[in-house]
């Protein structure tokens, strides 16, 4: 998948994830909203190509999948929905350890 493509359906995608918040769905159903968009986008990419889903393009496919998650995932902020012991460990070492 070329780059400019990876970005035109990245943003395509990233439009319809905005729209999905705007509409109201919860901040827990982010990630599957963006999963989703982003495998219609790249299939539907991926359909209008002369030869589709050849075995050859998997890697294609499976990474253009992953950038546009990637592109998408900010709309529902996925790192500022989590705690922060779940990103990082603030808690200082004991001299123990």
């Amino acid at each position: 998948m070329p780059s400019e493509t990876v970005i035109a359906v990245a943003g395509s995608v990233t439009a319809l994830a905005q729209l999905c918040k705007f509409w109201g769905v919860p901040n827990k159903y982010g990630p599957y909203i963006v999963f989703g968009l982003s495998l219609l986008g790249v299939v539907i990419w991926g359909a209008s190509q002369p030869a589709p889903f050849s075995r050859l393009q998997l890697w294609q496919y499976f990474a253009a999948v992953v950038n546009v998650m990637i592109s998408a995932a900010g709309v529902y902020g996925f790192a500022r929905a989590t705690a922060p012991e779940q990103v990082t460990s603030v808690r200082r070492r004991s001299p123990s350890e």
